[in-house]
């Protein structure tokens, strides 16, 4: 019901318009380098990253530029971190931005961070700048085989307007295709780690770290067991064990994450890492807002 209820009305639309937006050519080229921060910003993860890769299988940005930016656009979505963990879970009603400006700040601090470090100097030879499909239609045939999709795509010019909405159902429908098939991996990663994250607390440990390791596992059932149990701990040390977490994104996210990246270039290896270190920094500075601001409950 998770996934029905949930999951299948609030991502489906995201994959579809975003993906269409892209393979149709219907943003224009000198936003394409902000257009996933947008979807990203609006969305949250995974469709942030699902955008990026598109964007990369495009040609529209190298894979050094789409390894950084998966940092900064495949986040927790904006409304999760405002209204669930700040107002909810910490009781953040007047300071409710917090988490998610620890969030964004951080993931910000680490792009930047390992892009002029190791990703600058990345061979861009691939970059294509020019795609369009107005004057160069694509018929995109996808075929599942195992965990490998098999793209035959089909060059073709025409100036018949019956061809272009015959190539335009095409498309929509692949793209639709995609998205459900997206959205089935990720519900059963969803459920899965819920499950996982669930069972943490009947280990026989405390209850306070209990919850943080199911946060680990799945953020929405680990910040509200930490809801729960973290009644007792300090609001400073309560905030950026939270925003080390949302940093982080949970083993669900990035399982979730790796299934739209599964047939692009882009490393869920290096993914991963990037995000321990996103969540570490974001718990810092999040402990830090939390003492210049004086927040006390």
């Amino acid at each position: 019901m998770l996934w029905f209820n949930t999951l299948l009305p609030t991502l489906f639309p995201f994959f579809l318009i975003t993906q269409l937006i892209i393979v149709l050519n219907l943003c224009p080229e000198k936003l394409m380098t902000i257009y996933p921060f947008f979807v990203g910003l609006i969305a949250g993860y995974p469709t942030g990253a699902l955008t990026c890769s598109e964007m990369n299988r495009q040609g529209y940005i190298s894979n050094g530029k789409a390894q950084c930016m998966l940092i900064v656009c495949n986040n927790l979505s904006p409304i999760f971190l405002i209204s669930y963990i700040a107002c909810y879970c910490l009781n953040l009603t007047t300071h409710k931005y917090i988490i998610w400006l620890s969030v964004i700040s951080a993931s910000t601090i680490t792009a930047l961070l390992f892009y002029y470090l190791k990703y600058r100097n990345i061979d861009n030879s691939s970059y294509k700048s020019n795609f369009s499909y107005t004057s160069d239609l694509e018929t995109k045939n996808m075929y599942s085989s195992g965990n490998h999709v098999i793209e035959t795509i089909n060059r073709h010019t025409t100036d018949n307007h019956a061809n272009d909405s015959a190539t335009f159902f095409l498309v929509f429908e692949q793209t639709m295709l995609k998205a459900f098939e997206m959205l089935v991996y990720i519900g059963g990663y969803v459920i899965l780690f819920s499950m996982l994250a669930t069972l943490m607390i009947q280990l026989p440990i405390s209850e306070s770290v209990a919850a943080f390791i199911a946060g680990l596992f799945e953020i929405t059932t680990g910040s509200g067991l930490m809801h729960d149990c973290y009644t007792d701990i300090p609001i400073n040390i309560k905030s950026a064990a939270l925003a080390t977490l949302c940093g982080f994104g949970g083993l669900s996210g990035i399982m979730q994450t790796k299934s739209v990246l599964s047939n692009s270039n882009l490393s869920i290896t290096h993914y991963i890492f990037h995000k321990i270190i996103c969540g570490i920094i974001s718990g810092i500075i999040c402990y830090i807002l939390v003492l210049f601001l004086g927040i006390l409950i």
